[in-house]
């Protein structure tokens, strides 16, 4: 009977060999741990095949695009700042032109007289409509003369490691107004005729004088136009690090910063825009720099050639102002 019962008792106790948990099955925080992470990692495997892949060469395509984007965003930017310097300069030169008139009464004048005698003898002679002759040609040659401007000394200016230092905006104003002198000379020559002679219109005077006489005093205009433009340039940006004027801010600012570089400009360059003035004038009697420059000393010595230097000077402040803060 004791056999019995315990083989009864031994029946119903389960074995432990058949209850034993197989090696590694226990459940253990740091293998959830693990488990989870790897679920999370498929996850996201999962969810990143799911996105559009880009193609190698899409890829190399775009890389090679983002430089062209650039350059016309840059493009854009240059024409933007043409444009508008040429608007805003049609502006400056609308507002000043009678001083430019004046001017180019006195400088032409053998007989010295003042800014206000000449203006009352302009107004009571030939009317208010005269202090306008030539405007037309000159505002024909603003978009150009901007354009080659700009153009020209951003370009030298790119081949400098400061563009703002010195040395860039010397050269870059130099060869600007070599350029400048190319284009506007033509116009120049008109300009100067119609002013001097109200009756005058712009294609009767480029049928008497053809391609070749529109480019009467040229050298003249080169030395001024490179004067003017090394001087005014140079100081401008010197006087705008100074200042702390950047392009676009209040005409108040401009304004100061164009009268601190222009009005040396403007004074320093008048004897050769004098010369320009007289080689270009249809009453000349004597060609050449040299010689324009003997029979004006001859007539009125050295101080003959600072003759329209007021009006000259007095027109530089508005005009460049109004065309600098745009």
């Amino acid at each position: 009977m004791g056999s019995t019962h315990q083989s009864l008792q031994n029946s119903r106790t389960p074995s432990s060999s058949l209850l034993k948990k197989p090696p590694g099955a226990e459940a253990t925080p740091e293998r959830e741990t693990k488990t989870l992470a790897m679920e999370k990692m498929d996850a996201t495997t999962a969810a990143a095949a799911s996105l559009p892949q880009l193609r190698p060469h899409k890829t190399r395509e775009l890389l090679m695009a983002a430089p062209k984007v650039a350059r016309v965003q840059q493009q854009q930017s240059v024409f933007q700042s043409m444009w508008i310097g040429a608007t805003a300069g049609m502006g400056g030169i609308i507002a000043v032109y009678p001083v430019d008139v004046v001017k180019t009464r006195m400088q032409n004048s053998r007989v010295a007289s003042s800014a206000v005698q000449t203006l009352t003898t302009i107004f009571r002679n030939e009317g208010v409509g005269s202090f306008y002759k030539g405007l037309g040609p000159q505002l024909c040659g603003t978009i150009p003369d901007k354009a080659v401007s700009l153009a020209t000394r951003e370009f030298v200016k790119s081949f400098f490691d400061k563009p703002n230092e010195f040395k860039a905006s010397l050269t870059s104003a130099a060869v600007s107004g070599v350029m400048q002198s190319i284009v506007m000379n033509p116009v120049e020559v008109v300009k100067v005729r119609m002013q001097l002679d109200s009756t005058l219109k712009p294609l009767g005077v480029i049928r008497e004088l053809g391609l070749q006489g529109l480019y009467r005093g040229y050298s003249a205009c080169l030395a001024r136009d490179v004067m003017f433009a090394s001087t005014y340039f140079t100081l401008y940006d010197m006087a705008k690090t100074q200042l702390g004027v950047q392009d676009g801010t209040s005409l108040g600012w401009s304004m100061v910063a164009a009268s601190t570089a222009g009005i040396p400009a403007a004074f320093l360059s008048t004897p050769l825009d004098l010369l320009k003035t007289r080689m270009q004038s249809r009453d000349a009697t004597v060609h050449g720099f040299m010689n324009t420059y003997r029979q004006v000393t001859a007539q009125g010595g050295v101080g003959a050639l600072f003759s329209g230097w007021g009006p000259r000077v007095s027109r530089i402040a508005p005009q460049f102002g109004i065309v600098l803060v745009s």
